[in-house]
């Protein structure tokens, strides 16, 4: 292997192995920065998670779970085109289906609720089905081809059995599927 490494070194013109990787282009990630929290206001992301394209809108949704941060990242303009701030841990975040509005379905700390990606506000709460308890909150979800959002609960110590999984489904109600789980993904 070293013999072949020092024909490779002589074929570029490098007297060494060392002097090989000094001169190897590193590669370049052009989008992981901005969508993890730069322009529109934003500085710095503390748990960045859930990305999630938009093939209608042709954006790219990233969350800030501890920051209470929704991303809505435009390629064409490389830059947040909104950043919604919930002031809330938010777990996961999908893309509503429903003509004429720009609405995402989040899983937050204190529930299930609809926010117009526009106006950046919350339009609708629907269930908090951990109300009482305090020390948990979503950690991540998606949905199904059926429509229906799957998300997980999890405790913020990450202590086992504090979390659920829950379905919401295309009626807007909630149902709690499993109990006394970990770190639901």
């Amino acid at each position: 292997m070293l013999a072949f490494a020092a024909l490779v070194g002589l074929f570029y013109g490098f007297k060494s192995q060392r002097d090989a990787a000094a001169r190897r282009p590193v590669p370049q990630c052009n989008v992981a920065k901005p969508v993890l929290g730069t322009g529109g206001g934003s500085t710095a992301v503390l748990l960045g998670e859930g990305a999630l394209w938009d093939d209608e809108k042709q954006v790219l949704y990233s969350i800030d779970i501890v920051g209470g941060k929704i991303f809505v990242y435009d390629p064409i303009q490389q830059k947040n085109i909104h950043v919604i701030d919930l002031r809330m841990h938010i777990g996961a975040c999908v893309r509503r289906a429903k003509p004429g509005v720009w609405h995402l379905v989040c899983g937050t700390s204190r529930g299930f609720c609809i926010v117009d990606v526009t106006t950046g506000k919350i339009v609708e709460w629907l269930e908090d089905p951990e109300a009482g308890i305090r020390t948990n909150r979503m950690n991540d979800g998606k949905c199904d081809p059926q429509g229906r959002f799957w998300c997980g609960s999890m405790g913020l110590k990450c202590e086992t059995g504090f979390g659920s999984l829950y379905c919401l489904g295309t009626d807007l109600k909630v149902t709690r599927v499993r109990f006394q789980l970990y770190c639901n993904r």
